[in-house]
């Protein structure tokens, strides 16, 4: 990530207009991509060739090139069930009001006419894919572009926002439902803490017992018996311990 940092407060620079010395001007694509594209691809790619402009600049027009221009047709709509079955002929009516019901006003609704039920559905996508692949022999020192790396970039540079956030309604349903899977997590976190702190407590108490033993009753046959059993009690304790602290370790190093 400083690496991130770092090729985008030296990208900012460069692309910024120079009035005096212009031969240190960014190529125009170069600046367009910044202002239009994903700002972390295109950082990624500067530090990459380790901020080198001559390679950045051939690697950025080879990325270019290769965007997918993708133009998707979504035929949606309010539509009754009789509709979805005469009309469309539709086999997926059950599945489709569930799905609107449970999403709810966004995708739900009774006609404002006839009080009839009505459904937000899309009933076909359609898109056309077209690959730009114009490797022309105009690339300033081809050769020195070492690869070819396969960056996917914004959305915004290829005009597919509406097609991503078609689903909005739904990715909010499921955003609305994190805090409550948080407060449980946070709540099994707490309990796997507090059962770790009573296996040191037992293990403790454990321990001084055997001490008190050995101090009082180390000739006994009977207390070196039991001396034996709690050794073995507090070996299995601080083995369960271990593999409970590496568990923990791993989760917080997940987040």
């Amino acid at each position: 990530m400083d690496l991130r940092r770092a090729a985008k407060a030296r990208l900012s620079r460069w692309v910024k207009p120079k009035s005096k010395r212009v031969e240190l001007n960014a190529p125009e694509f170069v600046r367009e991509q910044w202002e239009t594209g994903n700002k972390n691809v295109i950082a990624d790619v500067f530090s990459k060739v380790n901020f080198n402009q001559e390679i950045f600049v051939n690697q950025l027009r080879i990325l270019v090139q290769k965007k997918k221009l993708v133009e998707v047709t979504i035929t949606e709509g309010w539509f009754s069930e009789q509709e979805l079955s005469s009309d469309f002929g539709w086999n997926k009516i059950d599945g489709a009001k569930a799905r609107c019901k449970a999403l709810g006003d966004s995708h739900f609704r009774h006609n404002m006419y006839d009080g009839s039920e009505e459904f937000w559905v899309i009933i076909k996508e359609e898109g056309r894919r077209q690959d730009s692949l114009a490797y022309e022999e105009t690339h300033e020192k081809k050769a020195k572009a070492e690869g070819d790396p396969q960056f996917a970039f914004g959305t915004s540079s290829l005009a597919l926002d509406a097609a991503q956030k078609r689903d909005a309604s739904e990715k909010q349903r499921i955003a609305d439902k994190e805090p409550e899977v948080e407060s449980k997590f946070g709540q099994t976190k707490e309990k796997f803490k507090k059962f770790m702190e009573s296996m040191l407590q037992k293990t403790g108490r454990l321990r001084s017992l055997v001490k008190e033993l050995k101090t009082k009753f180390s000739e006994d046959d009977g207390a070196k018996e039991c001396l034996a059993s709690l050794q073995n009690e507090i070996k299995n304790l601080d083995q369960q311990y271990d593999k409970c602290q590496e568990q923990w370790c791993i989760g917080e190093a997940q987040g």
